[in-house]
Parts: C-alpha cells; sequence; structure tokens
C-alpha cells in the first residue's frame, strides 16, 4: 500500500508520519519504509514505531536524506 506523509511542496510534520505508521499498522502491513529525512524527536512519532515494532511490523528506515555526515552529526 501507498501512504503519503507529506503536501504538495514536500513537506510534512512528525504527527503527520505517526498517524501513516498508526493507519499502515491497522490495514496489516508487514512492512513499513520510512524514507524521509528530519533531525528532531518526536515522542508521538517513537511511539508509533513502538507500536509497529509490538506488531511485528518491520520498519525500515533511511539515513543520510538531509545531506549530513551521520559520523559526525
Amino acid at each position: 500500500m501507498a501512504v503519503k506523509n507529506s503536501d504538495f511542496t514536500g513537506a510534512s510534520s512528525s504527527s503527520d508520519s505517526a498517524a501513516c505508521v498508526d493507519y499502515a499498522i491497522s490495514r496489516g502491513a508487514h512492512i513499513i519504509n520510512c524514507s524521509f529525512g528530519g533531525t528532531g524527536h518526536s515522542q508521538a512519532f517513537f511511539t508509533a514505531l513502538q507500536a509497529a515494532r509490538a506488531a511485528g511490523v518491520i520498519v525500515v528506515t533511511s539515513a543520510g536524506n538531509d545531506g549530513l555526515n551521520n559520523d559526525v552529526s
């Protein structure tokens, strides 16, 4: 299933991302790909990821979408 968490400009919020993860879990997803950038902590998104883990869903994430050196930052 495709679930989009950004608007027409590419902007999204962590609460939108959390809602997408929750939606995918509720629709029976087995694997969720979270390929988007961001540097801040979001409790809502963290809670959604915990729910995915508890449901046995594999969550794949990206690294480096923001063009930063992950070894330094």
